[in-house]
């Protein structure tokens, strides 16, 4: 009658609608935000909140949902005999790189790889082209000398933040 809120919400945030929660012991919350971000955990570990306060799920920074640049996509409860599928956009497709261009590894670089290339980008300039390429070569053997050289500074640059 009074006009009461029943739950109080951020600037910029929206509220999920709820999910039914089958066995609390064993059930599992899965989120996902619109960036990709995937968080999985024990409906049991989701803390009970004060009356109005609903549930902070996601570690997102207030600024980013105030500005609606990240927020909780969809929320999903997941018993045991439940099956997670998640869909993604299909891969842009390939372009020519230009010079200057940056290009992502081609696999996960470990701490040592990003260390290679950071000396190879440090050091490129007092080698020779011949000593580059045949660097390059370790790192991308399946391609000619030159190309070898151009990708693996493309994803020197990409490591350091583009360029």
């Amino acid at each position: 009658k009074a006009g009461k809120s029943v739950l109080n919400v951020p600037k910029g945030a929206k509220v999920q609608p709820p999910r039914a929660v089958s066995d609390p012991d064993s059930d599992l919350i899965a989120l996902v935000s619109n960036e990709g971000r995937l968080l999985v955990f024990p409906v049991r570990d989701l803390p009970e909140m004060a009356r109005g306060k609903g549930n902070k799920m996601m570690a997102i920074p207030a600024a980013r949902v105030a500005e609606r640049v990240e927020f909780v996509q969809d929320v999903q409860v997941l018993g045991a005999a439940d099956t997670l599928v998640i869909h993604t956009p299909p891969a842009r497709p390939a372009r020519p790189h230009q010079d200057g261009d940056s290009e992502a590894p081609d696999w996960p670089l470990s701490r040592d790889d990003q260390l290679v290339l950071l000396a190879f980008t440090d050091r490129g300039a007092r080698l020779s082209a011949e000593r580059q390429e045949e660097l390059a070569a370790l790192a991308y053997p399946e391609l000619a000398p030159a190309a070898a050289r151009a990708k693996l500074q493309r994803v020197a640059r990409h490591v350091l933040g583009g360029a």
